[in-house]
């Protein structure tokens, strides 16, 4: 759970994959508006300046490529997709530019100087309170400046109201206004239910030696090669220090079911030994999908009486693997060994493991997308079921489970959204009665 101003924006690795094959969910929204050009995926890759490989033809990344190539087939490996622009230096050891997108890139610089945007931090958002007379419209949201003691209230009216606070906080800012108010008298009955999330496994390999001798003498970079030796001639491993490090993945697919990252990048599960040498390190993650179901009831339930240290309802997870992804966790982490074997050798510490359940920080279904509303919380235009003006925006309303990372399409739906809410204005359709 993320706190700070950007969520998301502040604490990810970047990583903006489209879903793939059943992990797209059709039914709901059709691929021909999800992914066909000018369509929302694009759009949304176009707002998080989406880069599908921006270190083509560089040193590290064409040599893992090539290896990963080797192990799975030709048209298999790819570049992975990252929100990010890259501008490479003048000179081979002059350390490359990385423009990462994040919270200034969302929150854009055009609202800022906006009179009629007001970005206020260092507030709780603690509950919204519905009309009166009119239950299913939602009248204001109650907000607490966490920097006063007292009198440090703020109820704030709008139009329309949008919680984007992720899939574990949005629930529980809805759980805590129907026990606040006293005439909610709308139910939710799939709040924080059909919780999904990923087993991810992990490894980390020093990249061979004939891997690195072949890359060393690759004529395509003898020269940025050469001039390093010339700057540093006792440095043991003379990739030149401009080089970026490695981003590649192997896309999911129905026969292969798992998502798949190889590369080095600020975010490592484990800790890499000080003495070794970064340029040469490779990381794996991969990662599976955690499927739900009536027999599991996998969920997140918010408490009446306990409370967390922001006075919200604590949550608590209960959450199991099936047999079948069990299975489909263990066929994942024999192709991970496999994989990495054929490129290095494991760093003490970090050969092949699971990682502690909840490592992805990839939940998704607890304020779920869908047709019905006793399975779903929002409509295909993340409008709440039962009101006319209360929608929602984040991973928490993807209704599959997935194995690839779900910013891109969180963002994607939210433009569809926000397309809707456009629309609605635009057709004066009158939020505060319905």
């Amino acid at each position: 759970m993320i706190y700070s101003v950007g969520g998301m924006g502040t604490h990810w690795t970047g990583v903006t994959p489209r879903l793939r094959e059943s992990e797209r969910f059709s039914n709901l929204v059709p691929d021909k508006e999800m992914v066909r050009e000018d369509e929302l995926y694009e759009e949304a890759e176009n707002y998080l300046h989406t880069s599908k490989d921006p270190y083509n033809n560089t040193m590290l990344q064409t040599t893992v490529l090539k290896a990963l190539k080797v192990h799975y087939g030709e048209d298999i490996p790819q570049a992975l997709p990252l929100a990010v622009r890259f501008k490479k230096g003048d000179k081979p050891d002059t350390l490359s530019f990385n423009f990462w997108t994040g919270s200034y890139d969302i929150l854009r610089k055009e609202n800022f100087e906006n009179k009629n945007f007001t970005l206020i931090d260092q507030h709780l958002a603690q509950f919204l309170h519905p009309k009166i007379n009119n239950t299913s419209i939602i009248d204001g949201l109650m907000i607490q400046n966490l920097l006063e003691h007292e009198h440090n209230k703020v109820f704030i009216k709008a139009k329309v109201f949008i919680i984007c606070a992720g899939a574990v906080l949005t629930p529980q800012l809805l759980f805590n206004s129907i026990i606040k108010n006293s005439n909610w008298d709308i139910e939710i009955p799939a709040l924080g239910k059909n919780l999904c999330e990923q087993s991810v496994a992990y490894c980390q390999i020093l990249l061979n030696k004939k891997i690195v001798k072949e890359m060393l003498e690759n004529p395509t970079w003898s020269e940025d090669v050469k001039k390093h030796k010339e700057a540093y001639p006792k440095d043991p491993i003379p990739i030149p220090f401009g080089v970026p490090l490695p981003q590649c993945w192997i896309p999911y697919t129905d026969k292969r079911p798992w998502h798949v990252q190889a590369g080095r990048d600020s975010y490592a599960y484990g800790e890499t030994p000080p003495n070794v040498d970064n340029r040469v390190i490779l990381d794996f993650r991969y990662f599976s999908a955690s499927h739900n179901s009536e027999e599991l009831n996998n969920r997140v339930e918010f408490s009446k009486e306990n409370r967390d240290m922001y006075g919200m309802p604590q949550p608590t997870f209960y959450v199991r693997t099936s047999e079948n992804d069990a299975e489909t966790n263990h066929k994942m982490i024999n192709d991970m060994t496999q994989t990495a074997l054929s490129m290095g050798g494991f760093l003490p510490g970090n050969e092949p493991q699971f990682m502690t359940p909840g490592s992805a920080f990839h939940i998704t279904g607890t304020v779920r997308m869908g047709t019905n509303k006793e399975t779903s919380v929002v409509d295909t235009n993340l409008c709440v079921y039962g009101f006319h003006n209360l929608y929602l925006g984040t991973a928490g309303v993807i209704p599959t489970a997935i194995t690839a990372n779900p910013t891109l399409t969180s963002v994607a739906l939210a433009i569809k959204s926000a397309n809707h809410i456009k629309k609605l204005k635009e057709g004066a359709f009158d939020f505060e009665s319905g």
